[in-house]
């Protein structure tokens, strides 16, 4: 009875615990959830890097090249036109080679090469500098700081800690360049990975310059179209600094012999001396008025302006315009940004020899170029 007693007992009492398929499942499912929770975090954390890699590309897209508006003008600016181009530069511009050997961001005088093939751009022997020019030119943190991307050693690499893969033209005055992060499978994304492509050059012969009033006929003109691209030869005195400026002439011409009249002067009808400013005064009325006006020349119109000042068309001024262009250098290219023109003059045939036009007073200009933007014939006048 007692042992009956006791079996009973132990049959009817409540056991704990799991069977050993039981702990055998929940591994496994703990195992699938972890596995697909970590998936899930390396492609969260993969996309959050590849974003930041494409944000820093982005931000040196800015930096090397960006168009704003400056006093009612296009402008280009950025590291590629403090600088211009070759390989090294952008290789400066993100950290990976030193940048203390180049051309530092400051005013620079402008210099011309005044041989006759610009065979000596590279050492500068036959470079002269143009009175009362300078531009600000050289290595410097550029329009868009990129100070926050660079890691310890100043560096700009992409988020999984690598150097962004640079391709740029081989030569001194084409900018195209591409860059792009390197893909990898443990980055886990495409292998498309994200690229920026920058092309910052036109045909020089896309060019063309049109000078007013060349003193004669007789004597041989080019125009000379200045440019600059850092180098790691030219960071110091003027010796050097003309290293860093390239010269591309154009075809040879004369002035023009026949003048043609194109250029208008309004003036104040009782005034031969006052001349209209088109900023300050305002036409309110024309006479005769457009409606009547039928053949009639231009010397006959006068205007009124809005306080009440007559005005007319003065005397035609006859202008001479002689064009130069850039045709001889067939495929060069330049990069676009900040360039200078100025007028040269042939001072002996025989030798093919030149000289910087009226060189205490030369005639010279600022040329801006965009990217993407045919550009405009440039006007130069002696006037």
């Amino acid at each position: 009875m007692r042992a009956n007693f006791r079996n009973n007992h132990l049959r009817g009492k409540r056991q704990h615990g799991f069977s050993l398929l039981e702990l055998v499942l929940v591994m496994v499912i703990m195992g699938v959830m972890a596995s697909v929770s970590l998936t899930f975090i390396d492609e969260k954390d993969s996309q959050q890097r590849y974003q930041q890699s494409v944000e820093k590309l982005k931000m040196i897209q800015r930096f090397i090249s960006s168009v704003h508006l400056y006093q009612g003008q296009l402008i280009n600016s950025g590291f590629s036109a403090d600088n211009g181009l070759n390989n090294e530069l952008i290789n400066m511009a993100l950290g990976y080679t030193l940048a203390d050997d180049y051309y530092a961001y400051s005013a620079t005088p402008i210099f011309v090469n005044l041989d006759a093939d610009d065979s000596s751009d590279a050492n500068g022997s036959s470079k002269h500098i143009i009175v009362n020019s300078q531009l600000f030119k050289g290595r410097r943190p550029g329009l868009f700081d990129l100070g926050q991307y660079r890691d310890g050693e100043g560096k700009i690499k992409d988020s999984w800690g690598e150097s962004f893969n640079i391709q740029a033209a081989n030569n001194d005055t084409e900018f195209s360049v591409a860059i792009s992060a390197t893909s990898a499978t443990y980055k886990n994304v495409s292998n498309n990975f994200h690229r920026i492509n920058i092309t910052k050059s036109i045909y020089v012969n896309e060019l063309s310059v049109t000078i007013n009033d060349l003193p004669d006929t007789t004597t041989n003109f080019k125009v000379a179209l200045i440019s600059f691209t850092n180098r790691t030869d030219c960071n110091g005195n003027n010796d050097e600094v003309k290293r860093c400026w390239q010269t591309l002439k154009s075809n040879v011409n004369t002035a023009s012999s026949a003048p043609f009249n194109n250029v208008f002067k309004i003036v104040e009808s009782s005034d031969d001396n006052a001349i209209f400013v088109d900023d300050v005064n305002k036409i309110q009325s024309i006479s005769p008025e457009p409606s009547n006006i039928d053949m009639q020349k231009m010397t006959v119109l006068t205007f009124t302006d809005d306080a009440n000042k007559q005005w007319r068309f003065n005397a035609v001024i006859p202008t001479q315009a002689t064009d130069f262009d850039f045709t001889a250098h067939a495929e060069s290219k330049i990069t676009v940004g900040s360039h200078v023109v100025i007028l040269l003059e042939e001072i002996s045939p025989s030798s093919d020899t030149w000289q910087i036009y009226n060189a205490e007073n030369p005639i010279f200009a600022y040329v801006n170029l965009l990217p993407g933007v045919s550009p405009a014939p440039i006007m130069l006048s002696l006037l």
